[in-house]
């Protein structure tokens, strides 16, 4: 099975085919016109993995939350190749995404992307489940959910920012972050595989990005 897959939670956008013949990847960010090579980066990538797009069988999408223009130009793109293609489309949320390499981490997982204002998208996952659902959290926020004694790992694409901040909060916590960049094509494409085993529906036509950022409004009412 060969499988598109689109990763584009942050500013840097990720387009990959994993399949048979391993994993082919090309990542593009803002600066680099992001809108305009979306799809010469696409047929790049189908090119150098030595496929024709009627030999994609799925496409694998990050929905978010994440960056709300790039979220936009991944779906865009996803619904334009699968209309073409007719092939489905399995979005999976980004903390999931971020989490999955981690499922067999014996404590806390914490994914977590920049929500600016000094807030992060988050969760909390324990052995694969998630226990603490995906929101805009402030630190604080995140400590609270953590155990006092048990170390955390943090993963995904902010991890080393939110350590900073729960250390500014408790330098006595126990903190783990990913060394190095875990690729999420892999597990984007592990979980739309996983998906689709499991009979759960794919992406329908009406369905667009995942948002839970909150208002100022909102952030202004919280306790």
């Amino acid at each position: 099975m060969n499988v598109l897959t689109i990763e584009s939670a942050t500013n840097l956008l990720e387009i990959a085919v994993v399949g048979e013949r391993g994993a082919v990847s090309q990542t593009i960010n803002y600066e680099q016109r992001m809108a305009e090579n979306l799809i010469p980066v696409l047929h790049n990538v189908l090119e150098r993995a030595g496929l024709a797009p009627h030999a994609i069988d799925m496409i694998a999408l990050n929905k978010g939350p994440g960056s709300f223009t790039s979220l936009r130009l991944g779906f865009s793109l996803a619904k334009g190749f699968a209309l073409a293609a007719e092939r489905p489309i399995y979005a999976v949320p980004s903390t999931q995404v971020y989490a999955y390499p981690f499922a067999n981490f014996k404590t806390a997982v914490v994914p977590a992307l920049d929500a600016k204002r000094g807030r992060f998208y988050a969760a909390v996952f324990r052995l694969g489940a998630e226990v603490t659902p995906a929101g805009d959290y402030t630190p604080a926020q995140i400590a609270a959910f953590l155990d006092a004694e048990a170390p955390a790992l943090l993963a995904g694409p902010a991890a080393q920012t939110l350590k900073e901040r729960l250390q500014n909060l408790n330098p006595l916590a126990a903190l783990l972050t990913v060394d190095s960049p875990v690729s999420t094509y892999h597990a984007l494409d592990a979980l739309s595989r996983l998906m689709r085993l499991q009979s759960r529906p794919p992406l329908q036509e009406n369905e667009g990005p995942l948002y839970i950022r909150l208002s100022e409004a909102e952030e202004n009412t919280l306790p």
